[in-house]
């Protein structure tokens, strides 16, 4: 049986799932600790769906959801990251889910434009040019969020097109995190669970596994 695993999570907003996920984490370095010693063990990395830059983005108080704080957990405990994602492709990603948000009725398009003409306001201030990088950073991120969303909603407008141009992006996303893998070789990775198990046949060297979410009590 392969001793590195493919973990596949729901990376959701439930605490009982960021705990459940650690504990099993925690587990297996803490079970691997022995033969991590060995010259031809795997390294002690914890492979992540986050992007090649989430350290620079934590500069500035830009955290990835779920998979940003495991990284900030387990680099307290010594465990090395190793970020599977390509920037503009995990960034284009979440402009998707921000326009499929519009699309579902969780925000209006017009409270989406609204702000982007906010932050662009902000942002063409005289005040603006003089304020530090930790403060226009995140505004200009804003701002881009907003209006690739808004491009993916004028240009592929239904529901259809939306959802081809998510299942294309998932597949090229896909496919950086399988050649990372490939590449880097961490002992353990955790990504999604719909990218888990499209990639775990590529990865014969893993054993695939799914976390199932823990309800708080």
């Amino acid at each position: 049986m392969p001793s590195k695993i493919l973990l596949g999570v729901q990376h959701s907003s439930e605490p009982g799932e960021f705990q459940s996920v650690a504990t099993r984490i925690d587990n297996y370095f803490h079970a691997n600790r022995l033969q991590s010693l060995l010259p031809w063990a795997p390294k002690r990395q914890l492979g992540l769906e986050l992007p090649k830059d989430y350290l620079e983005k934590e500069k500035f108080r830009i955290v990835t959801h779920f998979f940003g704080p495991l990284a900030q957990y387990f680099r307290s405990k010594k465990i090395d990251i190793v970020p599977l994602e390509e920037n503009d492709a995990w960034k284009y990603s979440q402009a998707i889910e921000f326009a499929k948000n519009v699309q579902n009725g969780i925000i209006s398009k017009n409270k989406v434009q609204n702000e982007l003409r906010r932050v662009q306001t902000i942002l063409a201030s005289a005040d603006a040019m003089y304020w530090p990088l930790e403060k226009i950073f995140p505004l200009h991120y804003q701002a881009e969020q907003y209006k690739t969303a808004l491009d993916i909603l004028e240009g592929w407008g239904t529901e259809a097109k939306i959802a081809q141009v998510d299942k294309d992006s998932a597949s090229a996303r896909e496919k950086h995190v399988l050649d990372e893998i490939v590449r880097q070789r961490p002992a353990m990775v955790v990504i999604g669970d719909g990218h888990a198990r499209v990639l775990q046949e590529k990865l014969q060297a893993y054993g695939y596994r799914y976390e199932k979410m823990a309800k708080n009590s």
